[in-house]
């Protein structure tokens, strides 16, 4: 009986990873696929070729698809840097953690919600 759980728990475990990683990888990808030069969003269309550049290198663009990768998880999962927000200016981190309660709670009261629904049918 034990040896069952453990086989199913192993498997569940390796399903999780598999989805974590295969998130993770579409997530990279398709913030590659986005049109437009994200250096260019950042400085404006009047930077400097200098100042392009060097945000490029900053960022890491200039490297190899590969190479960024191995950075992006490097910087997610060892550090928890998610970066910065090209839109607001702060850190995509701070972001999340001031949205976290709403969002927590909005997912409590849709899951009471679908249980109460749930018993009542």
């Amino acid at each position: 009986m034990k040896n069952n759980s453990y086989k199913m728990m192993t498997r569940a475990l390796i399903r999780a990873a598999l989805v974590i990683a295969l998130v993770t990888a579409a997530v990279f990808l398709l913030i590659r696929l986005v049109p437009g030069d994200p250096v260019v969003m950042v400085l404006g269309e009047h930077a400097t070729d200098e100042a392009v550049n060097q945000l490029r290198e900053q960022l890491h663009l200039n490297d190899s698809l590969g190479q960024q990768f191995l950075i992006f998880l490097q910087n997610v999962f060892l550090h928890a840097d998610t970066g910065n927000s090209i839109k607001y200016g702060v850190s995509c981190r701070s972001l999340i953690l001031q949205y976290a309660p709403v969002t927590l709670l909005l997912v409590v009261m849709s899951m009471t919600i679908s249980i109460v629904i749930s018993l009542l049918l």
